[in-house]
């Protein structure tokens, strides 16, 4: 095995070797005084870990290309912008996820799932051109934006927004990810 490889792999093993560690530095969720958004207690998990997600299939959750694997079955996921209760279809591959739980059998038993999403590539600032609902895609300056489960929507003035706020002639702001050919929106606001 040659030098590039050993230490690959020991960092690894030191990534792995931590995220089953007891921490007692885990960042808040919520406002951490006990609402139904936030969690009192982080320091009764055993394990931490965050990074990207390389692979969801059903409720198994794989990070840093399979090297941890997470069993979300039980767990509370939540966004870490709005703090709202998400499902796991909000966590695609890219996704940076923050879990809180207990080591399991060659696996963590998350309690808690914080995504925190793929971070921007860049943004743009336009007029909606086009909404096309059944492909779940946006218009603005002439490029085509996926939105999926993990868009973020930001109103005016504490306003709910949802894809289905987004019509033709709406201004917005769009921060972008590129993602295997194209642009998927991690966040939309109203301008």
């Amino acid at each position: 095995m040659n030098k590039k490889m050993t230490t690959i792999f020991a960092s690894l093993a030191m990534m792995i070797a931590l995220a089953f560690t007891t921490s007692t530095f885990a960042a808040p969720l919520g406002d951490n005084k006990g609402d139904s958004k936030g969690d009192k207690n982080k320091s009764s998990y055993a394990a931490e870990v965050s990074g990207a997600v390389s692979d969801v299939t059903g409720t198994t959750i794989k990070l840093l290309n399979g090297a941890v694997v997470i069993d979300a079955s039980a767990a509370r996921i939540v966004s870490e912008d709005s703090r709202t209760t998400l499902t796991i279809a909000a966590i695609t591959v890219g996704t940076v996820i923050e879990v809180y739980g207990n080591p399991g059998v060659g696996n963590i038993l998350a309690s808690v799932i914080e995504v925190h999403g793929p971070k921007s590539d860049g943004e743009m600032k336009g007029t909606i051109t086009a909404a096309d609902t059944a492909n779940s895609t946006i218009t603005v300056n002439g490029a085509v934006i996926t939105l999926n489960a993990a868009t973020v929507y930001k109103g005016r003035n504490g306003m709910v927004l949802t894809a289905a706020n987004l019509t033709a002639g709406t201004v917005v702001e769009v921060e972008v990810v590129f993602v295997m050919g194209k642009l998927v929106a991690t966040k939309v606001s109203l301008k």
